[in-house]
């Protein structure tokens, strides 16, 4: 019995070595799928539309120009499958932001902190497409938060930027700076 045992110990030994290697063979390849096929984030930011320049308030949107570009926002992001839309708590952005979110299906979520948003939109949005409706002084600062390069300042009379922020499955950012509706200074 002794000697059966001693032949059958490196069958078993070589069994167990191709069972571990196929084990490990199949670990790799499922951290290669969960890292290829993790969902892609899309970021549409824009400033928001065109306001009222009405002495004393800085906040309504402009009932013609503002209207119009909100309208072609939600034209424009029709067929993205927008999953949220954040803006801030000014008119304006809500204003703007509105559109979209009815066209969705969805309520415009409030953010105050640029940080504090692209973290949410990390966690909580991976695989979505996000609408952020931000201001002339915040649209660079959510960009560079989301790690987009500097894009420079925004003009107080420019509403026509449009900017797509890819976050990668690698953890890069890509932005593709576009234009919509009517054009602007």
């Amino acid at each position: 019995m002794p000697d059966r045992q001693r032949t059958l110990n490196p069958i078993i030994r070589y069994a167990a070595y191709v069972l571990i290697a196929v084990v490990c063979v199949y670990a790799v390849y499922c951290l290669y799928c969960a890292w290829w096929w993790r969902p892609v984030t899309t970021v549409v930011v824009v400033r928001h539309a065109e306001k009222l320049d009405l002495p004393g308030d800085d906040d309504p949107l402009d009932p013609d120009a503002g209207v119009a570009r909100a309208q072609t926002l939600t034209h424009v992001l029709e067929h993205t499958g927008v999953t949220a839309v954040y803006a801030t708590g000014w008119v304006r952005t809500q204003d703007t932001a509105q559109p979209t979110a009815a066209a969705a299906g969805l309520a415009v979520l409030p953010y105050a902190d640029a940080a504090a948003l692209a973290d949410t939109i990390r966690a909580d949005h991976s695989g979505g497409v996000v609408l952020v409706v931000g201001h002339s002084n915040t649209v660079t600062t959510i960009l560079e938060e989301l790690g987009g390069d500097p894009v420079g300042l925004i003009a107080d009379s420019d509403y026509d930027n449009l900017f797509v922020v890819t976050l990668r499955r690698c953890g890069g950012t890509r932005v593709t700076h576009l234009q919509y509706g009517e054009a602007t200074s």
